[in-house]
């Protein structure tokens, strides 16, 4: 789920949010938003709750966490373009 289709605005955004999904899962482990209800993974969404406490988890670097972290910004103004997040891969 991504804070754009609970605001009901789509946009190319989306896909760094799915990259930041995805890298979270390949550094952790585990899903991105675990929460008890649907209603607490949309807040959890909205609030850019991301967890690199919760077990299982590997010693993530705090850069990887840095990028992790701005690819899931809930505001897609704010969030990590297409552009940074490619700039960050071939780094």
């Amino acid at each position: 789920m991504l804070p754009e289709v609970l605001k009901h605005k789509c946009g190319p955004e989306i896909d760094v949010w799915i990259v930041g999904v995805i890298l979270y899962i390949l550094l952790c482990g585990v899903q991105t938003f675990l929460e008890d209800s649907e209603q607490g993974v949309a807040q959890a969404i909205m609030c850019s709750m991301v967890d690199f406490k919760r077990d299982p988890r590997p010693g993530v670097s705090e850069p990887a966490k840095d990028f992790v972290r701005q690819t899931l910004d809930p505001d897609p103004i704010t969030r990590f373009t297409t552009t940074h997040v490619l700039g960050g891969v071939c780094r």
